[in-house]
């Protein structure tokens, strides 16, 4: 792809990404009615509470129940920087994999990020 292509490609995704804010407006500002009214976890589906809290510490937990924790509104351009999906692969690779012998005498081996 030549910069021309990628120039056009980025604009056409542009526009539908706009198309689609505008499109979801209104199912948006239903959300963020209920959000007010009852909270981010009220306002959530079970499974969505059990995903948001599952990523939580203690402390976020409850500055979230007090309302103390104001949430994003997030205008058109909600995309995420170029290093996210690199960072993402990284944080997967293991920290270390112990693989022994037959023999408990024997030393383990490990494995580092990047070196497998």
């Amino acid at each position: 792809m030549n910069i021309q292509q990628l120039s056009g490609q980025r604009d056409r995704l542009s526009d539908l990404a706009a198309r689609r804010y505008r499109d979801r407006a209104p199912k948006r500002d239903e959300k963020l009615r209920a959000v007010e009214e009852r909270g981010v976890l009220g306002a959530a589906d079970p499974a969505a509470v059990v995903r948001r809290t599952a990523h939580m510490t203690r402390s976020e937990g409850r500055a979230l129940l007090e309302r103390k924790v104001p949430e994003a509104l997030v205008g058109v351009d909600d995309s995420d920087s170029v290093s996210f999906l690199p960072r993402g692969e990284m944080a997967a690779r293991p920290v270390c994999r112990p693989s022994t012998k037959a023999s408990r005498s024997a030393p383990a081996s490990w494995w580092l990020p990047g070196c497998c």
